[in-house]
């Protein structure tokens, strides 16, 4: 499902265009009729026969030629290296060759690069690919130099086999992108093991060689598949996730704080609606236990929670299944097509404790773990979640001043280039605010509530020192009788 974000930018723009002037309808031209004359009587001419003589029968003739470049001609005929590397495999021991060969072709300037050199397989473009890298990594692991024969191939190459076929491996071609493995026993009379898909390479040579070797890769992935069954599975979901589940709700359906629900009395309301002019209107509604069922966006979004046994159990998005729940005391696992990420409750907070990536590209090459550290720590009623990339090293830390959504909260987010700071607190004039600052400019949601009813919200936005108002937004309730 496409999250409706940052909706609070979306009620400031509406309601800022609908002040504009309206435009001016055009009357409809009236229809002109012209009485046009019949056209003038042709006279049939007398038939005539016209013969030609000499014509050529074109009825076997070839198509006519394209015309090309001698740039094009050029760069086509060269588009097979003639004078690249050439690697013969000797008989005697085995061999191992990993080849991820990039595109040497520039299709622009119609030229090839140059062969990459050992410092730029090592540091640029040309060197081995994530999957390509995890293979070799593991291959050299597995089976020792002292056995095998190890070797990379980065550049065009052409690779003999001295076996009794004397096969061959041509990777010369410069308009194409070649990646894969091969294993020779080293024995003439065997043939060689050559194959393009890049995982599971460490148990498919040692089918061959019957010696039962794994990948530590495969290890981690049968681990971290039953961990991802295990939690599609609901158990029960204790009373406080409950009374907390619209946050989180609220959370995937909009991403932002456009409707404080934290903070509002929803009992027997039946639905919320924001008028943001120009007959447009954000409708949230309710069922009778005060749960999110229904989210009816600006743009005709039609977002729909259903449940079982009074707990939600997925969302769909104008009808097409979007999102699973799945409830484990404390715990509530998302899953969509494309990953599932787990929270756990802390105070009245929904915080990541892990997250895996489940689509079916992830799961063929065997790799469903993200590569990142998620931590969760509370200290005093303070919260935070941290979440650290395993290959960049890059921290995201989001720290709640309490996690109970008391007033005033402050929640801190910080960044490698940055950090941004949203705070809630009550005005002078008992107004909810929401408001979030970066370095650059500072933006606020003023919320008027009356008798734990909110009667209205207005957006504020100030960049240098100069501020500016949306058109305040206007909100219906609708109640259960």
């Amino acid at each position: 499902m496409k999250k409706v974000c940052l909706l609070l930018t979306v009620l400031f723009c509406i309601t800022t265009v609908s002040a504009q002037k309206k435009p001016v309808k055009k009357s409809k031209p009236k229809t002109v009729l012209h009485k046009i004359p019949p056209p003038p009587k042709v006279e049939k001419a007398d038939s005539e026969i016209i013969y030609l003589d000499n014509v050529p029968d074109i009825s076997n003739a070839p198509p006519p030629m394209m015309y090309e470049s001698p740039e094009v001609r050029k760069f086509d005929s060269e588009r097979i290296c003639t004078n690249c590397d050439t690697v013969v495999l000797e008989a005697g021991k085995p061999h191992i060759v990993v080849y991820d060969v990039k595109y040497m072709a520039d299709s622009q300037s119609k030229t090839y690069h140059e062969q990459p050199t050992e410092n730029e397989f090592q540091n640029s473009y040309f060197g081995f690919g994530e999957l390509v890298k995890r293979e070799w990594d593991e291959l050299c692991r597995n089976f020792s130099e002292n056995d095998v024969m190890h070797h990379q191939v980065y550049r065009n190459t052409f690779i003999k086999i001295q076996n009794s076929t004397q096969e061959t491996i041509n990777l010369l071609d410069r308009q194409d992108r070649h990646e894969g493995y091969l294993y020779w026993s080293g024995k003439t009379t065997n043939k060689i093991f050559n194959d393009k898909k890049m995982v599971l390479t460490t148990e498919k040579i040692s089918k061959i060689r019957g010696d039962g070797k794994t990948s530590s890769y495969y290890q981690a992935f049968k681990q971290d598949s039953l961990m991802v069954e295990r939690k599609m599975k609901t158990k029960f979901a204790n009373e406080n996730v409950l009374k907390n589940i619209n946050t989180l709700l609220l959370k995937e359906i909009i991403d932002d704080y456009a409707l404080p629900l934290q903070f509002l009395n929803i009992k027997n309301v039946k639905s919320i609606t924001l008028n943001t002019g120009s007959d447009t209107k954000i409708t949230f509604t309710f069922n009778t236990l005060g749960q999110l069922t229904d989210f009816k966006g600006h743009d005709n979004d039609d977002i729909k929670v259903n449940y079982e046994n009074n707990l939600p159990i997925s969302i769909t998005d104008e009808g097409r299944p979007d999102k699973n729940f799945y409830f484990q005391n404390n715990t509530v696992t998302i899953k969509n097509s494309y990953d599932m990420e787990t929270y756990e409750l802390m105070g009245n907070l929904f915080l990541v404790k892990d997250r895996f990536v489940i689509d079916e590209r992830n799961y063929e090459n065997k790799d469903i773990n993200p590569k990142t550290i998620y931590k969760i720590t509370s200290k005093n009623n303070e919260a935070c979640e941290e979440i650290i990339y395993k290959e960049s090293n890059d921290v995201y830390t989001t720290c709640y001043s309490n996690n109970f959504w008391q007033l005033p909260l402050t929640i801190t987010n910080k960044f490698p280039k940055g950090e941004r700071i949203y705070k809630f607190y009550l005005n002078e004039n008992n107004q909810l605010i929401a408001e979030g600052s970066n370095e650059y400019k500072t933006e606020r949601i003023i919320y008027k509530i009356e008798n734990n009813i909110l009667k209205s919200i207005q957006f504020y936005q100030e960049r240098d020192n100069v501020g500016k108002y949306g058109d305040e937004v206007l909100v219906d309730y609708e109640f259960y009788k």
